[in-house]
């Protein structure tokens, strides 16, 4: 257990193949979809995956902005300003994403099991809401409700969504747990530290 007196912060390496994948079997099980409701069904698979498995499927750093909370790398891949292959068989019109039907070199096959209940799970429990009902959803989460700030992009850290959603082995005397099975994933195991949390 981490239990210095400041906060260690908590960083993964994004992964734009998986991101790109995680993408493709969204639209692939659920058809088109409007780029917001795309970006959110992207935040809580990667939040789920984190709290069952040490890590986000995507990697990405969640930021709140003023649309709800957001994987900033996979935003910005959405908006052209990340290169992939990917935009030979994913197609973003205005504020619509869409997938070719039988996309050419979309990988879907590189998630661990734990990856791909948290898809399942995602698409079960989100899926079929409209992309308004999954956008006021969002805004209620403790998460970006404790982050957000009016007209800025602030990262909501890691350690933040533990404090809310983990279990006593997760976060325990004001601290996250670095378990093995994160450290594995993480950038650094002694990044710079972040203040403490509140109380």
């Amino acid at each position: 257990m981490f239990t210095n007196r400041t906060q260690m912060q908590i960083q993964y390496q994004f992964n734009l193949d998986k991101a790109i994948a995680t993408m493709v079997v969204f639209l692939r099980r659920l058809g088109p979809m409007d780029k917001l409701k795309l970006i959110k069904l992207l935040y809580l698979a990667d939040r789920d995956c984190f709290l069952m498995d040490g890590h986000p499927i995507t990697g990405d750093t969640p930021v709140a902005m003023d649309h709800g909370p957001v994987p900033s790398a996979c935003l910005d891949v959405l908006n052209g300003e990340i290169a992939s292959h990917a935009f030979s068989f994913l197609h973003v019109r205005d504020t619509e994403v869409s997938l070719d039907p039988n996309p050419p070199g979309a990988q879907t096959d590189s998630f661990t099991a734990e990856e791909a209940s948290v898809l399942d799970n995602t698409i079960q429990k989100y899926g079929s809401m409209s992309t308004s009902d999954l956008y006021r959803f969002v805004h209620q989460l403790p998460e970006y409700k404790d982050t957000h700030v009016p007209g800025t992009s602030t990262p909501i850290g890691f350690a933040k969504i533990l404090q809310h959603y983990g279990s006593e082995e997760q976060f325990r005397h004001g601290r996250p747990v670095i378990t093995r099975q994160m450290r594995q994933y993480l950038v650094c195991p002694f990044p710079q530290p972040e203040p403490a949390l509140d109380a």
